[in-house]
């Protein structure tokens, strides 16, 4: 479910035709009505949400957690506000592995054409891999929990689990030393994934 986030919107008048929408959780179950929209003067965001309840209670909530979806609008639990997180980090170390990948090659080629020094070619290098090898750990350790989340309640549409599945391979070709069997191993429940052998 990724659609488009209310804390997203920075036009009045759109949110203004948001308020009296019906609100439903991720399982499309009717749970009340958007109430009210508090929108910054200065920059037309909204700032936070009111939710009425069909039991008339009002609870009060962040843009974040709101999100339009085909023509609905839904309120994210906390489980996919964290599962989204951690897609969206996962992502991140994939540019960053991208970025150090690219490091990597123009300091061979400097080392090639005698710029640098071997000491100095060594402890660049050094630098590199060990930054390239703490961010395996972390996305590794981010796909095993993300994986935990999934398991107390799978919620993933098929978006997502192709989302996770791009990062899987990105991760792949950016740190070759990443087996994608070994990563994939985590989602062999959950989705069919092609096999690479890297």
């Amino acid at each position: 479910m990724r659609g488009l986030l209310l804390s997203e919107i920075n036009d009045k008048k759109i949110l203004e035709k948001v308020v009296g929408k019906q609100l439903y959780n991720r399982k499309g179950e009717n749970i009340g009505i958007i109430w009210k929209i508090y929108i910054s003067k200065k920059d037309k965001h909204p700032l936070k949400v009111v939710i009425k309840t069909h039991g008339n209670q009002k609870i009060t909530t962040s843009p974040e957690r709101i999100r339009i979806e085909k023509g609905k609008i839904y309120l994210l639990d906390q489980t996919h506000e964290a599962a989204r997180a951690i897609i969206d980090r996962l992502s991140e170390i994939v540019a960053e592995l991208r970025n150090l990948r690219d490091t990597l090659l123009l300091l061979d080629e400097k080392y090639i054409s005698s710029e640098i020094t071997p000491e100095e070619y060594q402890s660049k290098r050094g630098n590199i891999e060990r930054k390239r090898l703490q961010l395996r750990i972390e996305a590794t350790t981010l796909l095993e929990t993300l994986n935990h989340l999934i398991e107390q309640d799978n919620f993933l549409d098929k978006e997502e689990e192709t989302k996770i599945y791009e990062i899987i391979d990105a991760l792949t070709l950016t740190f070759p030393t990443i087996h994608l069997k070994e990563l994939e191993k985590i989602f062999t429940n959950k989705t069919q994934a092609t096999q690479i052998e890297t």
